[in-house]
């Protein structure tokens, strides 16, 4: 079943905050790295050999950290709420997680949940933490609708049903009147696309949140046919940007890439590696076919 995998974007320090993160979050084990071979001019100081890509396993959810320069800025309208089962873990990821950061909800009790805590860390990387009784650790990529784009909870969340066949509502909740947020949007949504958990929510109250590119959704493709049907439903009425990423109409960021795609970029033949990424380079949506043949 497919992975929607959540992408942080760094300007140069993914390989740190690897690190960090292995150290603050139970159960977690760096699954790969790779490094910059030729460094593309717009990726802002990076270094050849520096570090491009971690990919980060926490428990069984699994994040990417890239590399890129300074161009997105970390908002809390997308975060990583991380669920573990009692208070005494909550609290020591809270320790090790949120020095150097700032908070935005103070750690307590609170009527959804007898523990959270909402916070940016060093990095600028937002988290949730929440607790419920029993449950393992788990990490969820949420989506809050704030701002200018506050209330398109339950159209975001019909559009993404409508473009994932395997994906469902595992569980909805809407605003009341009266209840803080506007009447009928999300208070709070999980969706199930494949193997993965998404929760879209929209904001409470009338806020400045704003969607950046600083985390991503990557969606694995097993071919070319998939490449393209994604890039054009996640792409309608949306923004194509460059190297197969895409935002959707929304404002949120997908990358839509072959699941093959690191054995040619990142392949044993340094050679034909850099021949792959060249040509991956100069696509906007990726084809697959030019850049297995730019591999040789």
């Amino acid at each position: 079943m497919r992975r929607i995998v959540p992408c942080l974007w760094y300007t140069r320090e993914a390989g740190e905050a690897a690190e960090f993160y292995k150290l603050a979050l139970p159960d977690t084990r760096i699954k790969k790295i790779s490094h910059f071979d030729e460094v593309p001019p717009e990726a802002g100081g990076i270094k050849s050999g520096d570090v491009m890509l971690v990919k980060l396993m926490i428990g069984d959810s699994e994040i990417h950290l890239l590399n890129g320069g300074p161009y997105y800025e970390h908002t809390p309208s997308v975060s990583l709420m991380v669920t573990v089962g009692s208070k005494e873990e909550l609290d020591l990821i809270h320790q090790k997680l949120s020095p150097g950061g700032t908070a935005l909800i103070e750690i307590g009790e609170y009527p959804f949940s007898p523990r959270y805590t909402f916070f940016s860390d060093k990095f600028g990387v937002h988290w949730q933490l929440i607790m419920k009784e029993g449950e393992k650790l788990k990490v969820t990529p949420t989506v809050i609708f704030g701002g200018e784009k506050q209330g398109l909870g339950p159209e975001a969340m019909e559009h993404y049903l409508s473009i994932f066949a395997d994906s469902s509502v595992l569980e909805e909740e809407r605003y009341k009147k009266n209840e803080g947020g506007i009447e009928n949007s999300l208070k709070y949504s999980c969706l199930k696309i494949g193997e993965s958990e998404l929760v879209i929510m929209d904001a409470g109250n009338p806020s400045p949140m704003v969607l950046t590119g600083a985390i991503s959704f990557v969606v694995p493709c097993k071919d070319q046919n998939e490449i393209d049907s994604f890039w054009e439903k996640i792409g309608a009425e949306g923004k194509e940007i460059h190297c197969g990423w895409i935002e959707d109409k929304f404002g949120v960021s997908w990358q839509v890439v072959p699941e093959n795609l690191d054995m040619f970029i990142n392949g044993p033949d340094k050679e034909k590696a850099r021949r792959a990424m060249r040509a991956m380079l100069k696509m906007v949506k990726l084809d697959m076919d030019k850049i297995r043949s730019a591999y040789g």
